[in-house]
């Protein structure tokens, strides 16, 4: 994902930039002034961090129906299965599931061209209700000229991951201080799921 800038939809205007939010005015949370971090559950990170990661976003649903395309090729069908088990084992509230109907997903992996500036793309159709805006249904764009179409491949799960961290609700990561740090990191994922997006997601959806 060198050349990627990963963008979002939302009301059917496509954006280039996500709104952050100010992760105290947004959910709650026990938070040390003195070190700047903010405890999630038994550990904490850094509040800084945690404000880049977080977009004010969030799944309307706390279970994830993915439906795979099938016209996907097979080894980036491989990488999406490969990508939803390390999220399954990284959060325990919220709940993925593999369907085989696209009617009743609400994240749906879907394949094409997209830009020689992109290899991977999330639209998002967004509701608000009360301060929430929440994401009512996702699909994840994935353009099969950068990856091994026939096998899986550690570059294609990193970046299924990293686009159902959006349908998650975290945002991309610029700051360099966090390029080795989490799988949001803007350009190609320099890892795989840490924990610093595993309490992301704890803190976005309030698992104590």
């Amino acid at each position: 994902m060198k050349k990627i800038k990963l963008v979002t939809l939302a009301a059917a205007l496509l954006i280039s930039v996500s709104t952050f939010s100010s992760v105290g005015t947004v959910f709650a949370a026990s938070t040390n002034n003195k070190n700047q971090t903010t405890k999630v559950g038994k550990s904490s990170i850094p509040t800084k961090y945690l404000n880049e990661m977080l977009t004010g976003l969030k799944s309307r649903s706390t279970t994830l129906n993915i439906f795979i395309e099938p016209n996907n090729p097979i080894g980036i069908q491989q990488d999406i299965k490969w990508a939803v088990n390390d999220w399954s084992k990284s959060t325990d509230k919220v709940k993925f599931k593999i369907v085989n109907d696209r009617n009743i997903a609400n994240v749906r992996f879907t394949t094409g061209q997209i830009s020689q500036l992109r290899v991977a793309m999330t639209f998002k159709d967004q509701s608000t209700t009360g301060n929430q805006t929440y994401i009512d249904r996702a699909t994840i764009k994935i353009d099969p000229a950068n990856f091994d179409k026939t096998k899986i491949s550690n570059g294609g799960i990193r970046v299924a991951e990293h686009e159902l961290g959006h349908a998650m609700g975290l945002a991309d990561i610029h700051d360099t201080n966090l390029k080795y740090s989490t799988i949001m990191w803007y350009l190609d994922p320099n890892t795989g799921i840490t924990q610093y997006d595993r309490d992301a997601i704890r803190y976005l959806y309030q698992i104590k």
